[in-house]
């Protein structure tokens, strides 16, 4: 007996929403398109089935079969024990096509009759399944027909509307056992459509006023096939998928549902449906695929039957032969071990009969980014537990990973084997490289270096640059500027902090590093960066005069960072500016004592760099410098009265070049406020004045001034004394 698996699937291409309520064509759709739907959730829900949360119009639905039969439907609920007479209108009046009321099954023995035993035991065990569907699946009983309670199943589905619905289309059985089917047989074919009506009788026959009616298409067809099916399975599950389309809400073809069949023996004999239960056909999808399992290497037939509501039925077939795509288990016991310069591998072999042989991976990680490669490939033997890896490129910290899966003899490979680890001890250094060269490209502003490694390690992980700059009488530490691994034998250098020194010199040297960090001898190389780039010139220079014999020089140092002196120059008078000292870079400072006092100055400085550059000047600074000494005291001071013209007084002169002249005191008393006993400075040559205004007992003093408005100490006072 062919195995049924009971699982199935839609495939939904899209989702619509469509307007039942507003659109009574649409609704005959929703009878098999959203109801059918829906009734899937009352069969595992009984008790939301019995509250549906959308119930549709009652409508009138019918379909024209090749036989010649017309079958018309209608979808109103009737109480228990009521029926319908049955009129039809091809355009000339409304004729009663029934002699007696129909009425529908009032008991489960009326409902058994109405129905066969394979639709009903197929309705009893959906409604059944639909209340065990909290047990568990293995304590589940399917009874056949005669075990289920007829009368229970009737007036479960008279209890719901939806699975009402359902059942009235499914099972033309039930259809009548709830007097909702006519069966035209004598149907006016030569029309186009017929207006079909129902009027409703009680119990006793008589029309209780209520009426329902609709127009059905006499044009016979059966259903369209089922298109584009295709079949596969993954172990021993296979799924077989169709095309269908969607139902035409301007010309609905009435097809429902479909079955899917399978026969065994490939010739189209002993017909097995796979389906439990019909696989709806829906509004909004295509696409269908169904579940269900197989056995492999036996070629069966498949076939899926669309079914409409006349309960006609088109049949499409293919041929499919399941493949064996299990795999074989996972290997065991693989362990990994160095053997010199090669890694061993072995494993336990599977005892399984359809083992062909073995394939052996490899990566160089273990994680999620792991990219694991054959090591091989024709698979080993059957027989085979060891395997040799003499293709190994990396030793000392490189680890290796390895996977073993087996083969069998359908090509299927089983799971990889837990990962093996395996790692080669490195003490050997790669060979140094040869022909460095080192060249500055000033418009990059870059070092471009090359070299020769011929051959290359083939556990090279990267080469080890350094560079450092060269200075007299200053060791430097060598920097590595390559941030990650360079395996390229050229290497191009932005310099420290993305710029290089003008006027610098720098070495580079530069080694291979294999995987474990053994490192091979250095070769080096110097390099020159020109320098044709004068300095910036100082931000400014300061000028300040110390006790009138100095005037100190000072200024900040210039940013440049290659600066080999600083000139200063000064002019005098708006002359030319002249270099008067040439100080080393760490001289911000300059005294200069050789000036005249009393003559602006003008100094400027520029820095000029190693390379001999000479940058732009400083803004000059101007200064003058007066005369801070004073005269000397005046001494020998004497006064004398002259007869009736005054006091004559006299002093020694003071030696001073720059002497302006003098100036003469009178005081009252020796301790009292000098007064000018001068209008104005005494010329320098002056060593005697006339005072008119003197008289005897009148106090003297003299100061001298010189060119730059210094005065010397004032004399000490002297009183007039009269002569005889």
């Amino acid at each position: 007996m062919f195995s049924m698996y009971l699982r199935q699937r839609l495939i939904l291409s899209m989702s619509m929403h469509h307007p039942f309520q507003q659109n009574r064509t649409w609704l005959r759709v929703a009878v098999t398109t959203w109801v059918f739907t829906f009734i899937v959730c009352s069969m595992a829900s009984p008790a939301r089935a019995q509250q549906p949360t959308q119930a549709a119009e009652a409508i009138v639905q019918g379909q024209a079969r090749t036989d010649g039969s017309v079958w018309v439907y209608h979808t109103e609920m009737l109480p228990l024990g009521y029926g319908f007479n049955i009129y039809r209108d091809v355009g000339d009046g409304f004729v009663k096509l029934n002699e007696e009321p129909i009425f529908g099954a009032t008991s489960g023995a009326e409902l058994t009759q109405n129905m066969d035993a394979v639709s009903f035991t197929r309705l009893a065990s959906s409604l059944n399944e639909g209340r065990t569907s909290g047990t568990p699946a293995s304590d589940r009983v399917s009874p056949s027909a005669d075990e289920f309670d007829a009368h229970d199943v009737l007036f479960d589905i008279r209890s719901n509307r939806v699975r009402s619905g359902i059942a009235t289309f499914l099972y033309p059985g039930m259809a009548r056992s709830l007097a909702r089917l006519y069966v035209d047989t004598e149907p006016p074919m030569a029309a186009d459509e017929a207006v079909y009506r129902f009027e409703f009788v009680d119990a006793l026959g008589t029309p209780t006023g209520a009426t329902l009616q609709g127009s059905v298409a006499l044009a016979p067809a059966d259903p369209a096939p089922a298109m584009n099916l295709e079949a596969s399975n993954e172990a021993h599950v296979a799924t077989l998928s169709w095309d269908y389309p969607k139902p035409d809400p301007t010309n609905y073809d009435g097809v429902g549902f479909f079955e899917v069949y399978a026969y065994p023996n490939g010739d189209g004999s002993a017909a097995e449906r796979l389906n439990k239960y019909p696989v709806f056909r829906r509004g909004d999808i295509s696409e269908y695929a169904y579940n269900f399992e197989v056995p492999f290497d036996t070629t069966i037939t498949l076939a899926v039957e669309a079914v409409d509501i006349a309960n006609q039925r088109t049949r499409t077939n293919m041929r499919f032969t399941p493949v064996d795509n299990i795999p074989p288990n996972q290997v065991q016991g693989v362990q990994a071990e160095a053997d010199d310069r090669e890694i061993r591998i072995t494993w336990e072999p599977l005892d399984e009969p359809d083992i062909v042989g073995y394939r052996l991976y490899r990566s160089e990680r273990v994680d999620s980014l792991a990219v694991w490669r054959p090591l091989h490939e024709k698979p080993l033997p059957s027989y085979a537990d060891t395997f040799r890896d003499t293709t190994l490129t990396a030793f000392g910290a490189q680890t290796w990973f390895y996977h073993v899966v087996s083969i069998d003899e359908d090509g299927n490979e089983g799971p990889p084997s837990a990962a093996a680890t395996g790692q080669i001890e490195d003490h050997e250094p790669p060979e140094p490289i040869s022909d460095l060269v080192a060249t500055y490209d000033p418009d990059a502003d870059i070092v471009r270096l090359s070299w020769t490694d011929d051959p290359q390690a083939p556990d090279l992980e990267t080469y080890s640059i350094l560079r450092r700059r060269v200075r007299r009488g200053l060791l430097q530490l060598g920097v590595e500027v390559n941030r990650g691994n360079v395996t390229a034998t050229s290497y191009d250098d932005e310099g420290p902090d993305g710029q290089f020194q003008e006027g610098a010199t720098y070495r580079y040297s530069v080694a291979a590093v294999d995987g474990t960090r053994n490192s091979s001898e250095r070769r080096s190389v110097l390099v020159e960066v020109p320098d044709d780039e004068p300095p910036a010139a100082p931000p400014r220079i300061n000028a300040q005069a110390v006790e009138g014999h100095r005037i100190v020089l000072t200024w900040p140092s210039s940013p440049a960072l290659d600066i080999g002196n600083y000139v200063l120059y000064r002019s005098d008078a708006g002359g030319e500016m002249e270099e008067i000292a040439r100080l080393p870079a760490s001289g911000l400072r300059f005294v200069d004592r050789d000036f005249d006092k009393g003559v602006q100055y003008a100094y400027t400085v520029e820095a000029v760099d190693r390379a001999g550059n000479a940058g732009e000047r400083a803004p000059a600074a101007t200064i003058s410098v007066g005369d801070a000494d004073a005269p000397r005291q005046v001494r020998g001071v004497r006064a004398v009265t002259a007869g009736s013209t005054g006091v004559d007084v006299t002093w020694e002169p003071v030696p001073d070049a720059d002497l302006a002249g003098y100036r003469v005191w009178r005081m009252q008393i020796s301790t009292g406020v000098p007064q000018p006993a001068s209008d104005s400075l005494l010329p320098a040559g002056t060593t005697r004045f006339l005072d008119a205004e003197g008289a005897a007992g009148v106090f003297y003093q003299v100061t001298a001034y010189d060119e730059a408005g210094n005065h010397g100490l004032t004399s000490e006072p002297t009183e007039a004394i009269a002569t005889p």
